[in-house]
């Protein structure tokens, strides 16, 4: 009876803390950091517009640098089997390269044929010559306008303890808005630390992929509701290149130096193209950003 009056007494007690709790803890879930509410929308606009989740190969869109750096690797064995195959070949037959083309002209093919002809043996050469030349200006980081990305990513991979030598030399140094910014993005990714580690730890999962993926979370940073499409307001800017700094750092400690590359590459011109679309109407600037 004893037993019974205490199990009655405590009970419903019980029951009204438990009951507090789950509605506690609930209002606590409901409640998202500006990071994570960001991705949580664009989950949610996924979803609605029937578009696979990751991890789903179907959600990686092959953006256009990789698939020309795919095709320039493909061109470049392709061109390096024929050397070789026809090297060794006129090498071993009894005939010279001259008596082989002398003896195809004799064909008398038509000039359309021998055309393509001639273009499917060229194309491979001009494209291999040319896109070997964008990829010597990317290491050089030639074209890169946006410094004040650049300036930053050298700063954060120096927290580290390190040093980015392959960094682009910087036209000028000690501006105060380059000063601004490292304290700005420094302290977006301190309050936003865990957040945006788990986002770079996502994109680091398959290191094959995490600069395709990293473009993709770049190209959000342009879609919103309030605000044009292209355009690139101050907090946008300060939040991108927070992360992408982050990103930066965390890649170098990887020794994967040539993603840095890409990543400085990509998120300077992507920064400049945006702000060039609206800042001057808007009468932004660096130098306003304080």
């Amino acid at each position: 009876m004893l037993l019974g009056k205490i199990l009655c007494r405590v009970t419903p007690r019980q029951t009204i803390t438990s009951r507090l709790i789950v509605t506690t803890l609930g209002r606590r879930a409901d409640v998202k950091t500006p990071v994570q509410q960001w991705g949580w929308t664009y989950l949610q606009r996924q979803k609605a517009l029937g578009r696979p989740i990751s991890p789903h190969l179907q959600i990686y869109k092959p953006p256009l640098t990789m698939m020309v750096s795919g095709l320039h690797r493909i061109l470049g064995c392709a061109m390096a089997t024929t050397l070789l195959v026809g090297g060794v070949g006129f090498a071993a037959m009894p005939f010279n390269f001259t008596q082989f083309v002398d003896y195809i002209r004799s064909w008398n093919i038509p000039p359309v044929i021998t055309s393509a002809f001639k273009f499917i043996i060229a194309f491979p050469i001009v494209f291999h010559t040319l896109n070997g030349i964008r990829f010597i200006g990317f290491d050089l980081a030639k074209g890169m306008e946006n410094i004040g990305a650049v300036d930053y990513f050298s700063w954060r991979i120096k927290l580290i303890g390190t040093e980015w030598y392959e960094q682009p030399e910087l036209p000028f140094k000690g501006q105060p808005e380059h000063d601004l910014m490292r304290r700005v993005a420094y302290i977006f990714e301190l309050r936003h630390r865990a957040e945006l580690h788990e986002l770079a730890d996502e994109l680091l999962e398959n290191e094959q992929m995490t600069f395709s993926r990293y473009c993709e979370v770049v190209d959000e940073f342009g879609r919103t509701v309030d605000e044009m499409e292209n355009g690139m307001s101050y907090g946008r800017l300060v939040g991108l290149i927070s992360f992408g700094g982050l990103l930066a750092a965390r890649l170098y400690e990887r020794d994967m130096r040539r993603e840095v590359q890409q990543l400085a590459t990509y998120t300077a011109k992507f920064i400049d193209k945006r702000i060039r679309l609206t800042w001057l109407e808007d009468d932004r600037s660096w130098v306003s950003i304080d």
